[in-house]
């Protein structure tokens, strides 16, 4: 599923205009991710929401190799925000992407957001 690049522009000017309404002087605050601990939920050991993964497989790819976005002729990726309902797994997904495209994951609330 390739973005082709102007849609992919557009989605960045989006997500480029919603994190500039940020108040990053709240408590965004960066989550430590343990790959030792119990409650650890690696990449393979989310199921159920196939088609969220594969579309998020892209976005790991990204997140490893930076070089793919140079090609698209996109210098980085400003985040990833996730939507949903309340207990939908969000957190728990966003974990998991961190953890398997070895970055470092930050978190705020909607009212974070001015």
């Amino acid at each position: 599923n390739v973005l082709k690049r102007s849609e992919f522009l557009r989605y960045r000017r989006e997500l480029l205009y919603v994190t500039s309404k940020l108040n990053f002087r709240s408590p965004a605050r960066e989550v430590r991710i343990d790959h030792s601990s119990p409650d650890f939920i690696s990449w393979e050991d989310i199921n159920g929401i196939d088609a969220v993964k594969k579309e998020i497989v892209e976005i790991i790819d990204y997140l490893k190799d930076p070089a793919l976005l140079r090609q698209r002729g996109v210098p980085r990726i400003g985040g990833v925000l996730l939507a949903g309902a309340p207990g939908t797994g969000k957190t728990l997904l966003a974990k998991s992407i961190a953890a398997e495209s070895g970055v470092r994951m930050f978190t705020c609330s909607g009212t974070d957001f001015f």
